[in-house]
């Protein structure tokens, strides 16, 4: 597991449930790893589809605005 997850999984550990629309989390780990924003969604989906630490559902957004998605997947840690 990278730094990177390690983090991700500790944030949803103490905040619960986090999407990539979540501007909070998005700005954390920005500062924290200097990195974009494009990277949180690879290192999620990666956690989801490879490594397995996490699962998804897709949410649909109440009102989006123009250029925003319809709906984000939000990702929790799996039950153990």
């Amino acid at each position: 597991m990278t730094e990177k997850q390690e983090w991700i999984i500790k944030y949803i550990k103490r905040y619960g449930p986090v999407d990539v629309a979540n501007e909070t989390f998005i700005q954390r780990y920005v500062e924290k790893f200097n990195s974009d924003s494009k990277d949180i969604g690879r290192q999620l989906s990666l956690m989801f589809k490879i490594n397995k630490q996490l699962e998804r559902v897709a949410y649909g957004l109440p009102a989006p605005k123009i250029g925003q998605p319809k709906w984000v997947y939000v990702y929790r840690l799996i039950s153990e």
